[in-house]
């Protein structure tokens, strides 16, 4: 066989790869309606009271309710960059007027973000199948202030890409906006920030 023959079926092998990856990769869409950027600031600003309020609906995996409450929270925790985000299903550690941030697990219909403000308890819930939706919501009060919706094929709680659905969704919901308000971009693409910091 050719040599250039050899590169071509590995090159193509390598795309084959790639386009797999992608295609496992969670599916996370902002909307229907939402400020990226408002939720990030109202976010900041409530941390400074304490871990901001969570309410967590569904349980796709039959998981105890404070296992569940503590994986769910502590992986929106870590999804958020550039801040240390805190977030809490406990009463007793959140303050009663802050934003909230509501988690919807395998909701039957595909409601509006929105509605998970306004009346999440009504959002009926099922047990997961092949593929696991989730919805979340970042409210004030019966206001929405930024929603996301993500989809992915999960085998259960301990799928790596459970996690990386949090971790995505978070990072849809409160983007850091650092690069945007202190880099400077020289080259389209990449960005070097006022620190010295770069990345792409």
């Amino acid at each position: 066989m050719p040599r250039h023959s050899g590169r071509v079926l590995t090159t193509l092998a390598v795309m084959l790869a790639g386009s797999v990856v992608l295609s496992c990769a969670p599916k996370v869409e902002v909307g229907p309606v939402g400020d990226a950027s408002a939720a990030r600031k109202v976010l900041e600003a409530a941390l400074d009271d304490g871990p901001v309020r969570a309410q967590i609906f569904g349980d796709p995996y039959g998981l105890d309710p404070a296992r569940q409450e503590t994986l769910v929270t502590g992986a929106f925790g870590q999804g958020v960059q550039g801040i240390k985000a805190r977030f809490s299903a406990d009463p007793g550690l959140y303050g009663g007027d802050q934003p909230r941030l509501v988690v919807i697990l395998n909701p039957r219909s595909d409601p509006p973000s929105a509605e998970a403000c306004k009346a999440p308890e009504r959002i009926r819930t099922s047990a997961a199948a092949d593929d696991l939706v989730l919805l979340a919501a970042f409210c004030d009060g019966p206001q929405l202030i930024n929603g996301a919706r993500a989809e992915s094929q999960i085998d259960g709680p301990a799928d790596q890409r459970l996690m990386r659905m949090f971790w995505q969704t978070a990072g849809v919901l409160f983007p850091d906006n650092y690069r945007n308000e202190y880099g400077i971009d020289i080259v389209p693409g990449l960005n070097i920030g006022l620190g010295g910091s770069f990345g792409f």
